[in-house]
């Protein structure tokens, strides 16, 4: 059996060589590790054969076997400005080959740069030590950081700032950087989060790092770090509860009259300072009822509240560094449960004349908290029944009755309020002592008479003490 084999010859061609630099961009650096990769390509029928060599000034400072090469130039001798001539070999099976090479100047100095940090705290601006490792900045104060840098191939220098005040926080730049951001105390703090024990307690200020890296063409790199402290910038944090006959107040149960009203300060807690270190002071209505009191004083403080009104509080309260924070807030004392009238006024319309009628007005009030209803009454003649207010914070429940009454006899007038009062299940009777009295219809003409006279009387007397004797004459 036969065949023919076909085998077509041409002239051999050379590899082809490929590299790329990884490390920096018109210079390498000194110090620090300079990375290439390459590749050399041929006919999937050959094999090549890679690798390189460093040269100065002619001399070969290194030889490696690989695909990529690594090398630092201050390891190989190589000095500030030197040039380094890389170079990347291929040779295939039948000994033709091709070569990349690069020469590349060595970058020995790096990149320098400059920080400025200023605070800013109720418009007032601090300049920070930026060559203190560690700053000590407020709670929540505008922080300003200014990065300036340079470098003596005058090509640009990057700068990057990282933080692990949070996930992903970095800014980056060239040549100038400038920024503001706010640091606040971490969880690691008194707050909501925690209990009441543990919120008591004293707390270290919170810490977060700052890095600065600072990068040239060359990849030159200049590092710093920061510790960023957080001092304490905010004072105490005040929750009052008001607590009235053991009960905590809310809309359904309010502070009333004649009941313990305690405000209770269990809740507050300061930042860092343990809260037996925080001093308080409780004004009621301007007055202050505790002053520069401590918390065993202050926790649970009882208001001499005893008449329903409404009442302004103001709790102040300083660490120890001097912050100081303070809140007002307004109190609803509500009336006594029940109901309590009395009179304020009363009047008649008409005259007291036997055969008349008249009306006869009561204005009364309430200091109760509860509803009721009553009658006025005179005799067996009572009037329509009327609501009987509910007092409130703001005063008294203010109400009134009206008797229309037909004067039948003569004497005095006897009056009085009957009241009841289901959501009090109390009833009660009130006598109004006043002075009315009902006189006949022949005595009203003699009473006209006389007042006419005592009138005329009146105006002769003033008559002699104005002209004197001749007044008298006709």
């Amino acid at each position: 059996m036969a065949s023919d084999i076909r085998i077509t010859l041409g002239e051999n061609m050379p590899p082809n060589a490929i590299a790329v630099r990884q490390t920096g961009n018109s210079f390498i650096p000194l110090s620090t590790p300079t990375e290439y990769t390459g590749e050399c390509t041929d006919s999937v029928l050959d094999d090549t054969q890679q690798w390189w060599t460093v040269h100065n000034n002619g001399t070969m400072m290194l030889q490696s076997y690989s695909n990529t090469l690594e090398f630092t130039a201050t390891e190989l001798n190589y000095s500030h400005g030197e040039v380094a001539s890389v170079v990347m070999h291929c040779m295939d099976s039948f000994s033709s080959s091709s070569n990349w090479y690069e020469n590349i100047i060595v970058d020995g100095i790096d990149p320098t740069w400059e920080a400025t940090f200023e605070i800013q705290v109720d418009g007032n601006t601090t300049v920070l030590d930026s060559g203190q490792t560690h700053i000590e900045v407020p709670s929540g104060s505008e922080f300003y950081f200014t990065f300036s840098t340079s470098d003596s191939s005058g090509l640009p220098v990057s700068i990057e700032v990282t933080s692990d005040k949070t996930a992903g926080w970095r800014h980056t730049g060239v040549d100038y950087l400038e920024f503001m951001d706010r640091f606040f105390q971490g969880e690691q703090v008194n707050g909501m989060h925690l209990n009441l024990t543990e919120r008591h307690q004293a707390k270290e200020p919170s810490e977060y790092n700052l890095s600065l890296t600072v990068t040239d063409d060359a990849s030159n790199t200049v590092t710093r770090e920061w510790t960023i402290i957080i001092s304490d910038g905010s004072g105490p944090t005040i929750i009052p509860n008001i607590i009235s006959n053991g009960t905590p107040v809310s809309p359904e149960s309010p502070a009333r009259a004649g009941e313990d009203i305690v405000l209770s300060l269990s809740e507050s807690f300061d930042d860092l300072d343990a809260i037996d270190d925080v001093s308080w002071e409780v004004r009621l209505e301007g007055q202050t009822i505790a002053e520069t009191a401590l918390w065993s004083e202050i926790e649970k403080l009882l208001l001499p509240l005893s008449e329903p009104g409404v009442y302004l509080i103001h709790i102040l309260a300083w660490d120890t560094t001097g912050n100081m924070e303070q809140i007002s807030f307004g109190l609803a004392v509500s009336p006594a449960f029940g109901v309590s009238p009395s009179i304020l006024d009363y009047h008649v319309i008409g005259d007291l004349v036997e055969g008349d009628s008249v009306n006869i007005i009561v204005t009364m009030e309430n200091t109760g908290a509860d509803i009721g209803s009553g009658v006025l009454c005179s005799g067996d003649v009572c009037s329509e029944e009327v609501m009987v207010s509910a007092a409130q914070p703001s005063g008294p429940g203010v109400f009134s009755a009206e008797l229309i009454l037909s004067l039948t006899g003569t004497g005095p007038i006897d009056l009085r309020f009957e009241w009841s009062s289901d959501s009090a299940v109390s009833d009660g009777v009130i006598v109004i002592e006043n002075d009315y009295v009902v006189v006949s219809q022949w005595q009203m003409p003699t009473q006209v008479l006389l007042g006419v006279l005592g009138v005329l009387m009146l105006f002769a007397w003033l008559a002699h003490r104005t002209w004197g004797p001749e007044s008298q004459r006709p």
